[in-house]
C-alpha cells in the first residue's frame, strides 16, 4: 500500500488550540535534557537551529539560557505566534536544502518531527538537510516513535480535555496502523466549547497525522548514509535503555568531518 508523505503542517484550526493543548507539556524538562545532551559531547554550543519548531516553546527556553536559537516553521500560522514572542523563526519547509544561510554547532528536531518523514527519501533529505546546516562536528538531535514500542505497546484510541478561562478543547486521537509500512495514521477528531452560554460547541474539525516509526538499525544506515555517526541512542527524557517500551527514543548524531 502506497501512503502519501506528509511533513509537519499545521495550517489549519488545530494551530489555534496548539498551545492550550500542550500548556502542560514538560518543554523545560525536554529542554534541560537536550542542554545535558548537548554539553556530554559539546562543551559549549553557542548556536543552534530547530526543524520544526511550531510557535518556539523550546525556542524561549534556550534563547534564555543564553544560546543563539533560531526556528524554522512550515506553518506561517504557527511561526506568526513565535516570531510575536520576538523569537527568530522563518517560515520554511525543513525538506528544502540550506532552508537557513547558516551553520550552527546543533540542529534539534524535538516532538517528534522526524517521524513525520514517512519515506525513506524523506528521511534522508532530512539528514542531509541538517547535515548541510551544521559546524564540523556539530550534532543532530532528535526524537522518534521506537518501533519495539509500538508493536509491542500498539496505539490506542486517547481522549483529553484542555480547558483555559475561555473555551474547552475535546481531542480524540484515533489510530489507524500500517504494520507493513511502519506507519501509524493518527484521526484528531477536536471539539471546542466555550465556556460561557452553558459550554456552546464553537466549532469541529478533523486532522489527520501520518507517523513512522523506526527501529535503532534503521537510523544508524541513514546516518551511515548521510555522513553522520550515532554517537548516543537512549529513551527520550529518561536516559534508560531503548526497549519494547520505549515509545520515544532519542537519537544523537555527529558531523563526521
Amino acid at each position: 500500500m502506497r501512503l502519501k508523505s506528509n511533513v509537519m503542517n499545521f495550517e489549519s484550526l488545530y494551530s489555534d488550540y496548539y498551545d492550550l493543548m500542550y500548556a502542560d507539556h514538560p518543554t523545560s524538562k525536554e529542554c534541560e535534557y537536550c542542554e545535558g545532551l548537548i554539553q556530554s559531547q559539546i562543551l559549549k554550543a553557542a548556536s543552534m537551529l530547530e526543524f520544526g519548531c511550531g510557535t518556539g516553546r523550546h525556542g524561549e527556553f534556550f534563547e534564555k539560557s543564553g544560546h543563539r536559537w533560531s526556528g524554522v516553521e512550515l506553518s506561517k500560522t504557527m511561526a506568526d505566534k513565535g516570531i510575536k514572542k520576538g523569537l527568530d523563526i522563518k517560515v520554511g519547509n525543513i525538506m528544502k536544502p540550506m532552508v537557513v544561510q547558516a551553520k550552527y554547532d546543533v540542529v534539534l528536531s524535538l516532538f517528534h518531527v522526524v517521524s513525520y518523514c514517512t519515506t525513506n527519501s524523506d528521511v534522508k533529505t532530512l539528514f542531509k538537510n541538517a547535515y548541510e546546516h551544521l559546524n564540523p562536528g556539530g550534532l543532530f538531535v532528535f526524537d522518534v516513535w521506537y518501533t519495539p514500542a509500538v508493536l509491542s505497546l500498539k496505539p490506542e484510541k486517547r481522549t483529553k480535555e484542555f480547558v483555559n478561562d475561555d473555551i474547552r478543547v475535546v481531542r480524540t486521537a484515533n489510530p489507524r496502523v500500517f504494520w507493513n509500512e511502519n506507519l501509524v495514521e493518527v484521526n484528531f477528531d477536536i471539539q471546542v466549547f466555550g465556556k460561557a452560554d452553558n459550554e456552546q460547541k464553537l466549532t469541529t474539525f478533523k486532522e489527520a497525522h501520518l507517523m513512522r516509526h523506526f527501529g535503532a538499525p534503521e537510523i544508524r544506515l541513514f546516518s551511515e548514509l548521510t555522513n553522520f555517526e550515532v554517537i548516543k541512542e537512549e529513551e527520550w527524557l529518561t536516559g534508560e535503555a531503548l526497549s519494547s517500551t520505549t515509545w520515544g527514543a532519542t537519537f544523537v548524531l555527529q558531523k563526521k568531518s
